[in-house]
């Protein structure tokens, strides 16, 4: 059951952080659009897409450094 609440926490934590390093990226989301065509910055911010990316990003990195570290823990004992 504990694997469950803190993959949820992870996913949960994902949310904000991902609109924060989304807004702080935002020139990289402008270059993307001017390089290569990609609609990718609209009048009120960064497109949709670009959140979902970095939410999907941070998630999964989130996931995986939580799982390593569980293993690291398992494997010292």
């Amino acid at each position: 059951m504990t694997r469950i609440v803190k993959a949820i926490v992870v996913l949960l934590l994902s949310i904000p952080l991902a609109v924060a390093f989304t807004l702080f990226t935002f020139p990289l989301w402008r270059w993307c659009e001017v390089s290569t065509g990609i609609e990718s910055v609209g009048h009120s911010g960064p497109a949709t897409w670009c959140y979902s990316l970095m939410y999907v990003l941070l998630a999964v990195i989130g996931i995986l450094s939580w799982t390593l570290t569980d293993i690291n823990k398992k494997s010292s004992l």
